[in-house]
């Protein structure tokens, strides 16, 4: 059950969490509760890794002047 877990969380490149787990193993007809896969993942070290937010590109904190809107 450990290594169907580990192959899961590696399919999905580390960024799928204990829900998306969850459902690949009801998918493959495996019941278990989720405080169990919980369990299972930290017993074996397994983490998801936070993708990231969009990097901001605007400079809202700059010192020049404001430009006026003029489209209408």
């Amino acid at each position: 059950m450990l290594a169907l877990i580990h192959a899961l969380h590696a399919h999905f490149r580390q960024a799928h969490g204990l829900l998306r787990i969850t459902e690949g193993l009801k998918s493959k007809n495996i019941r278990a509760s989720r405080d169990r896969i919980r369990r299972w993942m930290k017993s074996i070290g397994i983490r998801t890794k936070n993708k990231r937010r969009c990097k901001a590109v605007i400079d809202s904190k700059h010192a020049g002047a404001v430009t006026p809107h003029l489209s209408g």
